[in-house]
């Protein structure tokens, strides 16, 4: 797919807020990071493939920032380091069971090679907002928007929490009103028994 100029979705605002401590933190000022993805979308400098459903989208580009990987796999040394609680990314959201450690308590943690940019389109964003009664601040005129970035060291998706999949079929309370894929819902289970996130907090 031809992508011309894509914007950065509010929902994704959180990440480049360091005082939000249950997200990936992007240090980068917001509308010079969406100037950037836009000048590599102009240059063709990255990779685009589908996503779980048709208004999702993903652009695979090299890390400018100073991002650091958001996963790691769990070993016999940071497994008394997980932490867990019910978490909600937005105030009209149920929260949700997650897990996690804490950036502070990785050693030697390394900056990511790639983002991941998951992409929702237009009519996909507002679609939910209608659902979970959102007003956003301003309105988009891109056919699609930058709904979560992944800072990682591989070129292709990783797998979607389990939690996130369940979400996703419940669209009042946050999710995209997609049905769950049996497989891909075993797929993420398999992985992310042996990883966990890690945050800020």
């Amino acid at each position: 797919m031809e992508f011309c100029q894509v914007d950065l979705d509010e929902f994704c605002y959180k990440q480049f807020d360091k005082t939000k401590k249950s997200c990936s933190f992007i240090p980068y000022d917001k509308n010079e990071f969406i100037e950037k993805v836009n000048e590599l979308i102009r240059q063709k400098k990255i990779k685009v493939v589908p996503g779980y459903a048709g208004f999702c989208k993903h652009i695979f580009i090299e890390n400018f920032t100073e991002a650091t990987v958001e996963t790691i796999e769990i070993n016999n040394k940071n497994r008394d380091l997980i932490k867990t609680d019910y978490i909600s990314r937005r105030d009209n959201e149920l929260p949700v069971l997650i897990r996690w450690i804490s950036k502070k308590d990785v050693k030697d943690i390394i900056k990511a090679k790639y983002l991941d940019l998951i992409l929702y389109s237009r009519e996909q964003i507002e679609k939910e907002n209608k659902e979970t009664k959102t007003v956003p601040n301003k309105k988009s005129n891109c056919l699609y928007s930058i709904i979560c970035i992944k800072p990682q060291n591989v070129d292709y998706e990783l797998p979607m929490t389990p939690i996130t999949m369940l979400r996703n079929t419940l669209i009042s309370e946050g999710g995209s009103g997609i049905n769950l894929n049996r497989d891909k819902y075993l797929e993420s289970v398999k992985y992310w028994r042996h990883h966990v996130s890690i945050i800020d907090n």
